[in-house]
């Protein structure tokens, strides 16, 4: 993987990131009103954390070598 692409994986955890603190904010206010909105900020902070995983697992692995 190139500059380039490191670029992009550093773009896309950064917004992953910012993502996530949004969904945990606003799960917290949703559970707070128990509303049943609070589920799906619960999914949207997973599916964040699993961009996130996903993310350093790519550039782990290029730096290691199976993907270089």
């Amino acid at each position: 993987m190139d500059l380039s692409g490191y670029a992009a994986v550093g773009l896309l955890f950064l917004v992953a990131v910012y993502t996530l603190q949004i969904c945990a904010r606003d799960f917290r206010e949703a559970r707070k009103a128990r509303s049943r909105r609070a589920y799906l900020y619960l999914i949207c902070a997973v599916l964040a954390l699993a961009v996130i995983a996903i993310g350093l697992l790519v550039v782990l692995f290029s730096i290691l070598g199976p993907f270089h």
